[in-house]
């Protein structure tokens, strides 16, 4: 199987632009093109760069890409736990697409009895938009106005237009994540927000925040990889003195908006932290609500527990005294014993103060020893 390839011809060198279609095919044009076989065959990683030599450099680097569904990129496809999700829009709709994981290969090679450059781009069968990108990028000279040093110094070029593709692509990412972050945002502050609705956007939520410290390795590889190249014997050796400070100056405004994408994910993944921790506090104080509602309605039975032990308390004691008098014995039931009718509510009232006196005594002297022990416990404590 022959891989499809795009060429450029640029300032006089041949630029070709791979989409992987088998490793047969690739590692044949690869000793066509004297090319080392590492190159097409590294490991899922999210940085890989070459020896820092003066004839050869290469650079294997993953970033993130929006594909339709049920289409995976082959690098998302090596490893099973690839990061990969499905934005919503601003209207709560989910997006026609779904980011994934891709690699982006390059590498350069020197000649060392002819001269004659080699540059090669390796990207997935599927990234047509990238290779096209890349056409595009390398063909104009109008709509990316570069310095006249950068302009004519293909390999600068070239490598301003990956490094391009690489943060405009990640900027996409982080405009779909804040309109998502956006909508869950005005979801969690509804007040008819229901409990099944909570327990969804939190499982949104907590979706997103292992993506976002996959989304910042990425950009601190990439951030690694502009530092790398500032310094690489390849570049350094391949273009003059004069050149060399344009072509840092380069590298350093791509590494800044690198940084300002670090930063930029750092806060959307702070944003996720806080929805969750929102999520979670007006989960509490919706638990918090009920339960003062319950306390509530627990104490308003307390009272009217209380008042009828109240009126069960008089009335046990006048039942007691009614008992006393209805016993069937000679001195209280007979004519003779002459038992009058007051008499009952003496009876009653002596067995209410008696109960009342001997029930706040008992309270008193409770309430002295807690006292005490409180005391006590208070001193040992000091001591």
């Amino acid at each position: 199987m022959r891989p499809h390839d795009t060429t450029i011809v640029s300032l006089l060198k041949v630029l070709s632009i791979i989409r992987y279609a088998g490793s047969e095919a690739v590692q044949a044009l690869g000793h066509y093109l004297t090319i080392t076989p590492r190159f097409c065959n590294l490991s899922y990683t999210r940085l890989a760069t070459g020896d820092m030599s003066s004839h050869c450099l290469l650079f294997s680097l993953q970033f993130m890409d929006m594909y339709r569904p049920g289409v995976v990129p082959s690098e998302t496809s090596r490893l099973d736990t690839s990061t990969h999700h499905r934005f919503r829009t601003s209207t709560g709709n989910n997006h026609d697409h779904i980011w994934h994981v891709k690699c982006i290969r390059l590498i350069y090679l020197r000649d060392i009895s002819t001269k004659e450059m080699t540059e090669v781009i390796q990207v997935d069968p599927l990234d047509d938009a990238v290779a096209n990108a890349l056409e595009t990028l390398m063909l104009r000279d109008q709509e990316i106005v570069l310095h006249g040093t950068e302009e004519y110094a293909g390999l600068i070029r070239l490598l301003y237009n990956t490094l391009y593709i690489v943060t405009f692509t990640w900027n996409a990412l982080f405009i779909e994540a804040e309109g998502h972050l956006s909508f869950l945002s005005g979801k969690c502050l509804d007040k008819n927000l229901t409990p099944t609705e909570q327990l969804q956007y939190t499982r949104e939520l907590h979706q997103l925040s292992p993506i976002w410290m996959q989304v910042r390795r990425r950009l601190v590889a990439a951030k690694d990889l502009v530092e790398q190249l500032a310094m690489h014997p390849f570049f350094l050796s391949s273009i003059d003195t004069d050149t060399q400070g344009d072509f840092q100056a380069l590298l350093f405004r791509r590494g800044k908006i690198v940084d300002d994408q670090i930063s930029r994910c750092n806060q959307i993944a702070e944003q996720t932290n806080v929805l969750v921790s929102l999520i979670f506090n007006i989960a509490t104080l919706q638990d918090t609500k009920a339960a003062v509602e319950e306390s509530k309605a627990a104490n308003a039975l307390a009272s009217s527990i209380q008042r009828v032990t109240m009126l069960t308390f008089i009335y046990l004691l006048l039942t007691l005294a009614s008992s006393i008098f209805g016993m069937n014995i000679i001195q209280i039931t007979t004519p003779q014993s002459n038992s009058p009718l007051w008499a009952f509510f003496i009876l009653a009232v002596a067995l209410m103060c008696a109960t009342l006196g001997g029930w706040y005594i008992w309270t008193l002297s409770h309430s002295r020893l807690q006292h005490r022990a409180s005391r006590l416990a208070a001193a040992s404590n000091k001591a």
